[in-house]
């Protein structure tokens, strides 16, 4: 057998198609998760107006427990 002898298989275009395809597919779903994932965190940072940030900010204060008020009111000066 020569040295320069080189075997041409010809693969499944349909098997090499697909393998190709749901790699690609993999990369973009990875790539469009960590697209959004930053998008929101951005959002956050420079407090976009978005449904995303209302969402947080709710959160924020439904969740905490602090007091708001400055003192005990009176009834009469809650009215």
């Amino acid at each position: 057998m020569p040295s320069n002898f080189v075997y041409r298989l010809k693969p499944n275009s349909n098997l090499l198609q697909n393998t190709l395809k749901s790699s690609l597919q993999k990369i973009t779903s990875n790539m469009q998760a960590e697209f959004n994932e930053l998008t929101v965190i951005n959002d956050l940072i420079y407090n976009e107006q978005s449904h995303t940030v209302t969402v947080f900010k709710d959160y924020l204060i439904l969740d905490d427990i602090n007091e708001f008020l400055k003192r005990p009111y009176t009834k009469q000066e809650a009215k």
